[in-house]
C-alpha cells in the first residue's frame, strides 16, 4: 500500500507520489488526491485540507493553500475558499470566518481585508456588520469618524440638512427647544423676546409696560412717554385719553385719571394741568376746565366750584380771582325857594 507497479515482473515497486495515494496493495497505479485533498509521497490514503486552507487542483501536493485575507472556510477537505459578505471582512489568512465590521464602521465591497471608517457626519447603519455608512437626519450630527450613533442638536441649535458635523446656533429672535433635536430654530413672535445670553430655548414675555412691535426681538421696549400697558406679552402700548396721565417715574401699565380741579386737553400726556384761577372742574378725568361766570370768582388754582360774591360785593367779568365792593353813592336835591 502507498506503492505500485506499472510493469509486468517489475523487481521492485514504485513508491505513489505526493498528491496520490493508493490504500491497496499490488496495483498497477496510484489515485489522484481528489480537490481538497493532498497528501505526501508513499500515502495510502489522501488527506482533507484543514479549515481555513483549500486545494483546487489535482497536481500533486504536500499541502493546502491557505486563504487568504478577506477569505474564509469552515469546512475541511475544500477546494476554495469564500470571499467574505459585503459587512465583513478578514485581515489574516487561514480564518475559519469572517469578522463583522465593528460598530462605527462599513464596508461595502465582498473579499475585503478591513473595513473603512464612517467619516463625520455618517453612522455605520448597523451596530456591526454594517454594507454602508448613513447620514445622520436633519436635527442631528456626529463631528466625529467611526461612530454609530447622531447626536441631538442641542436646545438653541438646529440643523436642517443631513449629514452634518455639527449644528447652527439659533440666529437672534430664534429658538429651538426639542429634545430629540431641531431641523430648524423658530421666530419669537410679536410680544416676545429671546435673551441671547442664555441657550435660546424659550420667547418671553414682554412685562407690562413693555412692548416688542416685530418678530425675532431680542429685547422688549419700554412705552414712550404718555403711553401704557398693563398686560405681559403685548406687542403695542395705547396712548393715554384726554384727561388722563401717565406717571413716567413708575412703570407704565395705566393712565391715571386728572382729579377734580386738574385737567389735560392732549392725548399721551404725562401730567395733568392745574385749572388756573378763576377756572374751576368739579369733575376727575376731565379735558378742561369751566369758566366762572360773572357774579363768582375762583381766588387760587385747582378750583372744584366757584364761589359767589358776597353780599356787598360784585363782579360783571367771567374768570375772575375776586369779587369788587359795591360803593354808596349820595344824592344832593336843590330845592327852589319862592318869594
Amino acid at each position: 500500500m502507498g506503492w505500485f507497479s506499472d510493469k509486468d515482473e517489475a523487481r521492485e515497486c514504485r513508491r505513489c507520489e505526493s498528491g496520490t495515494a493508493q490504500p491497496k496493495p499490488s496495483m498497477t497505479e496510484c489515485d489522484d488526491c481528489k480537490m481538497g485533498q493532498y497528501s505526501n509521497a508513499e500515502a495510502t490514503l489522501c488527506v482533507d485540507c484543514e479549515v481555513g486552507k483549500f486545494k483546487n487542483e489535482r497536481k500533486a501536493s504536500l499541502s493546502c493553500t491557505d486563504c487568504q485575507s478577506g477569505q474564509f472556510q469552515s469546512l475541511v477537505g475544500q477546494a476554495l475558499c469564500i470571499d467574505c459578505i459585503a459587512g465583513s471582512y478578514t485581515n489574516k489568512s487561514l480564518q475559519i470566518k469572517c469578522i463583522g465590521c465593528p460598530s462605527g464602521f462599513s464596508q461595502n465591497i465582498e473579499g475585503q481585508s478591513g473595513c473603512i471608517n464612517c467619516n463625520s457626519g455618517q453612522i455605520s447603519e448597523k451596530k456591526s456588520n454594517s454594507d454602508k455608512c448613513i447620514d445622520c437626519q436633519i436635527g442631528k450630527f456626529i463631528s466625529t469618524s467611526g461612530k454609530d450613533e447622531c447626536i441631538n442638536c442641542p436646545a438653541g441649535w438646529s440643523e436642517g440638512t443631513k449629514g452634518k458635523s455639527g449644528c447652527t446656533k439659533c440666529g437672534y429672535g430664534k429658538i429651538s427647544n426639542k429634545k430629540d433635536g431641531s431641523d430648524t430654530c423658530i421666530d419669537c413672535v410679536k410680544g416676545k423676546m429671546v435673551d441671547m445670553k442664555t441657550d435660546q430655548t424659550e420667547c418671553l414675555d414682554c412685562s407690562v409696560g413693555t412692548f416688542s412691535p416685530e418678530n425675532k426681538a431680542i429685547n422688549c421696549e419700554h412705552c414712550p412717554s404718555g403711553w401704557v400697558n398693563p398686560f405681559v406679552g403685548s406687542f403695542k402700548c395705547d396712548i393715554c385719553a384726554k384727561g388722563t396721565a401717565v406717571n413716567t417715574s413708575s412703570i407704565q401699565t395705566r393712565c391715571i385719571d386728572c382729579e377734580i380741579g386738574r385737567y389735560i386737553d392732549i392725548e399721551g400726556a404725562i401730567r395733568c394741568k392745574s385749572c388756573p384761577n378763576g377756572w374751576v372742574n368739579p369733575f376727575i378725568k376731565s379735558a378742561s376746565c369751566s369758566v366762572c361766570a360773572a357774579g363768582t370768582y375762583m381766588p387760587s388754582e385747582k378750583g372744584t366750584t366757584c364761589i359767589d360774591c358776597e353780599v356787598g360785593r360784585y363782579q360783571i367779568a367771567a374768570a375772575k380771582i375776586s369779587c369788587d365792593m359795591c360803593k354808596c353813592v349820595f344824592l344832593v336835591f336843590s330845592i327852589p325857594v319862592y318869594s
